[in-house]
């Protein structure tokens, strides 16, 4: 605070002598809310220049990644900054004011334990998001899944709270000391586990044959989004004494959910192609036709 006593009195001392002291505080009051405004725009852009996109060429990371750290760290430096500012202009405009600070905190009995533990919870929640971004656990673009229980996209990490945004455009606003657990999907190949519905009624060979050729088919067609030859698993069990046949395919980050019901619709098409039963329960027992 020794900064805005040091500026009231610079600005005490340039004032005229007849104006009244309330004239002067309020002068004062309006001239640290401009200051505070000044240095508000030059944190923000020096903050801005600092963490510039120019700088990914210094750092060895992958560009995209590097865009989405660089703009997660720009919005955690901008909120503290601005937070520890806020705090400061409160404190400075009460003082001014003649409130004895300090002396009402420390008396508040009870007000002062509540303060307390928010402010406790607040550094909680700072440290932890501070741990959630130097240790790259999540950044703005990720899709998580927070807790096991919210997923979506992360759409901002904050000194309190990180916001997660979902499929269907619901915001989560979430105390980083609450977060526990992250399942970032974002951050490896992704693997999709195709579970075709296998019929008795069926030739077993032939329907294999058909899966090979259609997955050869996707393969070709899909190149670009595909990143290693798929897995023929086989025969799992499913639900009661049913059986499916699954393939395994690892595709690139973020596009197993498109690509696994594209894919789903070729196997589909292949076997209706083919006129193979398809049963869609375990108590489907309707004639196949026949090959």
């Amino acid at each position: 605070m020794n900064l805005f006593n040091y500026f009231e009195s610079v600005l005490r001392s340039r004032l005229p002598e007849q104006l009244s002291e309330h004239s002067i505080d309020l002068i004062i009051i309006i001239s640290s809310m401009i200051a505070c405004t000044l240095l508000m725009l030059i944190a923000r852009y020096v903050i801005n220049k600092l963490m510039n996109e120019n700088l990914i060429q210094k750092i060895s990371l992958n560009r995209s990644r590097s865009i989405s750290r660089i703009r997660t760290i720009n919005s955690i430096l901008r909120n503290l900054f601005m937070y520890s500012l806020y705090f400061i202009y409160a404190y400075t405009i009460l003082d001014l004011l003649g409130l004895p600070v300090r002396t009402l905190v420390a008396g508040a009995g009870i007000a002062g334990v509540a303060i307390g533990l928010g402010a406790k919870d607040l550094i909680s929640s700072f440290i932890t998001g501070f741990f959630i971004l130097f240790e790259n656990q999540m950044e703005i673009g990720d899709l998580v899944v927070i807790n096991q229980e919210i997923m979506g996209t992360v759409t901002k990490i904050g000194i309190r709270t990180s916001t997660i945004r979902t499929a269907t455009g619901d915001n989560y606003y979430i105390e980083n000391s609450e977060i526990s657990i992250i399942n970032n999907m974002s951050r490896s190949i992704r693997q999709i586990n195709i579970d075709l519905p296998v019929s008795d009624l069926n030739d077993l060979s032939a329907f294999e044959s058909v899966i090979h050729q259609t997955t050869e088919e996707i393969c070709q067609n899909y190149n670009s989004v595909i990143t290693d030859e798929p897995t023929y698993i086989g025969l799992v069990r499913g639900e009661g004494q049913s059986f499916n046949y699954r393939i395994s395919i690892r595709v690139q980050v973020g596009e197993d959910y498109v690509h696994s019901g594209i894919f789903y619709r070729e196997y589909f098409r292949a076997l209706q192609a083919h006129q193979y039963h398809i049963p869609y329960s375990i108590y489907d027992t309707i004639p196949a036709t026949d090959i």
